[in-house]
């Protein structure tokens, strides 16, 4: 229920980030053998969460298609509700980028409190008290603060945590250097709703959240500040930019290696 959840929350938190108000889902839900009960108890439980959600966000469900008997020699696939979610941004004037682009910028972390994933590359366990409601409050919110406040750069965290995230960021040549010296799995922990915030506006966006209705609900982190040429999470992760770029250009062309244009 709660992938379910998410396969609408997190597009919507991702456009919400760039100041974009979803309008509309479309979903793909893959399941196994619905003659199973545990099978159908789990569609059962996806359908009411996105229905939930979709109402939530006022953005209607408008398309889709289901799939069944997804199984080999009686074992079936993971239970996969998917989406598709459609939005709208009044204008496209200080729009947000998705990398680092200025040096000296504060890189902040705001996240619900409370929601958490199990390490990466691990077997989703979910720790926490998942709110619907909250998530859709942070999402109005941080639609609202990309329009009154802009970021420079925003991105919602995924699977790898922050050290993935702000890699992504990096790619442009402008890094970060971390304020705190953590662990490798600190810094890839998987906190869901976790949103990096580039600003030089830091102490509006933080009042902004403060004065919310979510006050008590989230926390922000001044966790680094925007610096060329160099990644600098502390001691374990650290990286020069150049280094970075290739790393990730020859990932790129081991992940798609053989196959044709």
């Amino acid at each position: 229920q709660i992938g379910a959840y998410d396969s609408v929350f997190y597009p919507a938190l991702q456009m919400a980030i760039k100041g974009v108000r979803a309008l509309a889902v479309t979903d793909c839900l893959n399941y196994g053998n619905p003659e199973r009960p545990e099978i159908m108890s789990e569609f059962v439980a996806s359908v009411d969460a996105i229905t939930e959600a979709s109402i939530l966000l006022k953005a209607p469900v408008i398309s889709g298609n289901v799939s069944f008997y997804n199984e080999t020699m009686g074992s079936n696939i993971t239970s996969t509700p998917a989406t598709g979610v459609v939005g709208l941004r009044d204008h496209v004037d200080g729009l947000a980028a998705d990398r680092f682009g200025k040096e000296g910028l504060k890189v902040l972390v705001l996240r619900l409190k409370g929601l958490e994933l199990s390490g990466f590359g691990q077997k989703p366990q979910f720790k926490g008290e998942y709110n619907p409601q909250k998530v859709t409050e942070l999402i109005a919110l941080l639609r609202k603060a990309a329009m009154e406040i802009p970021p420079q750069a925003s991105q919602v965290v995924g699977l790898g945590g922050l050290a993935l995230a702000l890699a992504k960021m990096s790619l442009d040549g402008i890094g970060c250097q971390a304020h705190q010296d953590l662990s490798i799995s600190s810094w890839m922990k998987n906190i869901l709703y976790q949103i990096v915030w580039v600003t030089d506006q830091a102490e509006a966006f933080e009042k902004f959240f403060q004065n919310s209705i979510l006050a008590a609900d989230v926390e922000i982190l001044d966790l680094a500040i925007t610096k060329k040429s160099v990644l600098d999470l502390g001691s374990e992760l650290q990286f020069s930019l150049p280094e970075l770029q290739k790393l990730s250009s020859e990932a790129l062309q081991s992940y798609f290696q053989g196959v044709s244009t």
